[in-house]
């Protein structure tokens, strides 16, 4: 199962009691849950089934969307993402009204259309048996990978999050496919290291920090979790997860010069990794695989 990101999102507890909280967004969220839920029971699944046949179409046609054609109107994957979470009868009640919860705008514009042009460039990535065009993988994905919802869980951007992780799981297996891209990996860590040793005849004060700027910050890290304060804590639990970060890019480039294989200090290697697994591809090569 593809990993869920940590979006912006309310989760909420569709068994036992709601929670009593007047005025809030949650039970706003669930009110119009309901109203579009009384709508899908004011007719029998016979009554309804004359006007499901026009969005079933909709939707088949995503699925089948040609690489070069023109990409569909932004309604047509809200349609396709509310029949994926809710079923038919509920997007022709008006399921459309539970796409957008407590999620910021800009995750269902420029990172769907971000996530989109990767899954393009990096089809030959892509799932086994999943289209090429970008339009109907996204619709497949919607298919097979989004969970039926019994209630407002989440709206669209929290699945437009995971199809972007999907993608840049493409993205790093595909360069990893790549014969040449240790070599190329390798020339990157060299040129970074150039400039380390300019940046210290130039500045020595700056070379000083550059040093012991990971130092510093597990300092201030250890001494912010030591606060009362919750706010301090968490900026110390940020500040050590940047350390850490900086340590696996530089073990990443210390391998890399040595001419060895960059192994679990390469983000890229463990995604491609997580990505040949869960689609059982062939695994991107353990080894250095010089020309």
């Amino acid at each position: 199962m593809i990993d869920r990101l940590s979006v912006r999102s309310c989760s909420v507890t569709t068994g036992g009691p709601r929670p009593e909280r007047p005025g809030s967004g949650e039970d706003l969220r669930w009110a119009v849950y309901d109203q579009v839920k009384a709508t899908r029971f004011t007719r029998s699944d016979e009554q309804w089934e004359p006007l499901l046949r026009s969005p079933r179409q909709r939707v088949q046609q995503l699925s089948e969307w040609l690489q070069d054609g023109p990409p569909p109107s932004r309604w047509r994957l809200i349609e396709a993402w509310t029949v994926a979470a809710h079923g038919l009868h509920m997007s022709v009640a008006g399921g459309f009204r539970l796409v957008f919860w407590s999620e910021d705008a800009e995750h269902h514009g420029p990172r769907l259309e971000r996530a989109l042009a990767r899954y393009e460039r990096f089809s030959a990535a892509r799932p086994p048996g999943w289209p090429t065009g970008a339009t109907a993988g996204f619709a497949t994905f919607l298919t097979a990978a989004t969970t039926r919802q019994d209630g407002p869980e989440h709206g669209m951007a929290y699945d437009v999050a995971r199809f972007n992780e999907l993608t840049k799981r493409m993205s790093a297996y595909a360069h990893y496919l790549q014969a040449d891209h240790l070599e190329c990996a390798q020339a990157r860590a060299q040129r970074r290291q150039r400039a380390r040793v300019v940046a210290a005849q130039v500045n020595q004060r700056l070379a000083f920090r550059i040093a012991d700027s990971n130092t510093a910050r597990l300092r201030t890290a250890r001494a912010l979790l030591d606060s009362d304060y919750a706010a301090h804590q968490a900026a110390g639990r940020r500040l050590y997860a940047t350390a850490a970060h900086q340590d696996r890019l530089a073990d990443r480039d210390r391998r890399l010069l040595a001419g060895a294989h960059p192994g679990t200090s390469d983000q890229r290697y463990i995604s491609a990794c997580r990505h040949a697994e869960r689609w059982r591809l062939p695994m991107p090569a353990a080894r250095w695989r010089a020309a």
